[in-house]
């Protein structure tokens, strides 16, 4: 990334790496009984996997949350994992297990298939939500139901937004900084369509007003589908166009100010 993009991510999102990873360490020196695979990259990646282990192994799960509520932990972090969890699971038996163990957590209510979408009830909130290769079935964009599926780009948020928006007429392409699991801000993209947000980094959609309500993110830059091809034109990077499109307008706005 050059270099007044990085300045720019730096100051919103990569700065805050270090104080996330040493919230993180200081979890997992408080659950050692737990096994997680340490090969895995990303203290994020890292934190579910330490969260999922504890609920799954119904082990020091109140003194973990108390832990959590210590370092000021943003719990809509666990909620996303709950629903990419339930979303990416190919069987009814894999997603009935994922629901058992999520539903151990202190801080949800209830969470339960109702028809054709899912239901979480927590800290006096409601969020439901459907898979996205389901949704994009029920549009008949069975393109972008297989692209759904196959979960190819379920870590690149901005570069599947870009493809959903490109496919999707009427479609918008919303890109936001969000709040990270302990400290600070990153850079989120997702979809808005039809008063709905597709966010295939959780294979999931999720109403527009409960989307927001869990990630309240600070929107930076709003592309219509039928203008995103020229407005992305002159980005010359391959991938995450849409990062550095909105990078690109936090520059114009910081030199006005």
């Amino acid at each position: 990334m050059e270099r007044p993009y990085s300045k720019i991510k730096y100051l919103y999102e990569t700065k805050y790496n270090k104080a996330n990873l040493e919230c993180l360490l200081e979890l997992q020196n408080h659950s050692q009984d737990v096994t997680i695979n340490h090969s895995i990259i990303g203290y994020e990646e890292l934190f579910n996997t330490l969260h999922f282990e504890i609920l799954n192994q119904n082990q020091n799960i109140s003194f973990f949350y108390h832990l959590l509520e210590k370092y000021q932990y943003d719990f809509s972090h666990s909620i996303l994992l709950f629903i990419s969890s339930i979303c990416n699971a190919c069987y009814i038996n894999t997603e009935n297990y994922f629901i058992h163990c999520y539903k151990r957590s202190p801080f949800i209510k209830d969470l339960k298939k109702e028809n054709d979408y899912y239901r979480i009830d927590f800290d006096n909130k409601t969020i439901v939500f459907k898979k996205a290769p389901f949704y994009f079935q029920t549009l008949q964009q069975f393109s972008l139901a297989q692209l759904a599926q196959s979960q190819i780009l379920s870590d690149c948020c901005h570069d599947s937004t870009y493809e959903i928006c490109k496919n999707l007429e009427k479609s918008q392409a919303c890109t936001a900084l969000c709040h990270q699991a302990f400290h600070g801000t990153y850079y989120h993209s997702f979809v808005f369509y039809q008063n709905q947000c597709i966010d295939l980094n959780y294979n999931c959609v999720i109403p527009k007003e409960m989307y927001f309500s869990l990630l309240h993110p600070e929107i930076i830059e709003i592309i219509d589908s039928i203008d995103l091809n020229d407005k992305l034109k002159d980005i010359e990077f391959s991938s995450g166009k849409l990062l550095y499109s909105a990078i690109d307008t936090q520059i114009k706005s910081r030199l006005k100010n």
